[in-house]
């Protein structure tokens, strides 16, 4: 572990982030006042649901108000040396299931990208279109949402939510609480970077083209760069057929398809499989099938539990595929037109297998 003297943050090593490692906070607490202050006028709440916001708590953030039970809380913390007032993340920057932060021309293709915290163990790929689908909004992560375009990207202020110096991540308690430097990890930046560990350290990365949508961790929640389908893509969150034919997995064909839809067959090619039922590889559906909305789509209706990650960075023969190692999905990259897709290929091992469309 070192100093950063320039930027006045904490690097560290992989390692070093991932095994934890003690909190830093560059000032003590602040003790409480000997006299009691002096109380201005309160005006009257706009909301009956309003609460009094706790003591330190930067007064231009609005209350902690969302109470749903899918509500997830910032980490709270709880040790005498970050949170001796008793006030956490939570109640001061609010529940971390909010946090977005819009910067209008970021990305290579200098697009408006709204900047997300996903779930622990959430890829990017499935907080922008879970988060998108709360909001009535149409979001896809963008791979290259971490660079910058006309405005400046700075992950500092972004995941903080307010400005480098200042939010949920380096002053987590509040305005008169203690600093927390932000780490930047030093050598090979996580894929899943950046993020904020489990514990509310913050890590940024300058190895912007080093992390993607599919990855997640388990310790973290990842934040997560959310464009518009329209602009990122030029498409709508397409519905492509998604009749499923059998939830079996056929191997060297054990499970002929006996009506149109889609099966998962290792062993055999998606044309072999198709007419060993009688039935043809239906390339038209195959070369419109892209993206990682599209996977999910399909393992939501075989019944799920089937992906792990959505990878969709390169265009693939046998998209859409399954591997068994680490269970990864792979999918053509968003905007394909299918070209490289092939009814006649097979998986290496039976272990894997494809998803065909018969017809």
């Amino acid at each position: 572990m070192g100093f950063d003297l320039v930027r006045g943050s904490v690097y560290v090593s992989e390692a070093e982030a991932e095994i934890g490692g003690d909190c830093i906070a560059t000032d003590s607490p602040t003790p409480p006042p000997t006299d009691p202050p002096t109380d201005a006028d309160t005006p009257s709440p706009t909301d009956e649901t309003t609460t009094d916001r706790a003591a330190g708590c930067p007064i231009s953030w609005s209350d902690c108000d969302y109470t749903q039970e899918s509500c997830y809380k910032g980490p709270n913390f709880d040790d005498g040396t970050v949170n001796s007032q008793d006030k956490d993340q939570y109640s001061c920057w609010g529940p971390i299931s909010e946090h977005a932060v819009t910067i209008n021309s970021a990305g290579k293709g200098k697009l408006s990208h709204t900047y997300i915290y996903g779930m622990q163990g959430e890829s990017c790929h499935d907080a922008c279109l879970r988060r998108g689908d709360a909001i009535g909004a149409d979001w896809y992560c963008d791979d290259l949402g971490w660079f910058n375009g006309d405005d400046d990207v700075d992950n500092n202020a972004i995941l903080n939510g307010d400005t480098d110096a200042n939010g949920r991540c380096s002053t987590p308690t509040g305005d008169d609480g203690p600093i927390r430097g932000q780490a930047r990890l030093k050598g090979a930046a996580g894929a899943w970077s950046p993020y904020m560990r489990k514990d509310g350290r913050c890590y940024y990365h300058n190895a912007r083209g080093k992390p993607k949508c599919f990855t997640w961790n388990a310790q973290v929640y990842r934040l997560c760069p959310c464009a518009d389908f329209q602009q990122l893509l030029g498409r709508d969150h397409d519905v492509v057929d998604l009749t499923i034919g059998s939830t079996d997995i056929s191997v060297d064909g054990s499970k002929p398809p006996s009506a149109t839809g889609w099966y998962r067959e290792g062993g055999q090619s998606c044309r072999a499989f198709c007419e060993s039922g009688g039935l043809s590889c239906n390339e038209d559906v195959h070369r419109k099938f892209r993206g990682a909305d599209m996977m999910k789509d399909l393992e939501n209706a075989l019944g799920g539990g089937i992906c792990n990650q959505y990878v969709d960075t390169s265009d693939k023969a046998q998209s859409p595929s399954f591997r068994n190692s680490g269970s990864m999905c792979y999918v053509n990259t968003p905007g394909s037109n299918g070209s490289k897709f092939n009814c006649n290929t097979i998986s290496r091992t039976k272990d894997n297998y494809r998803f065909c469309y018969c017809s």
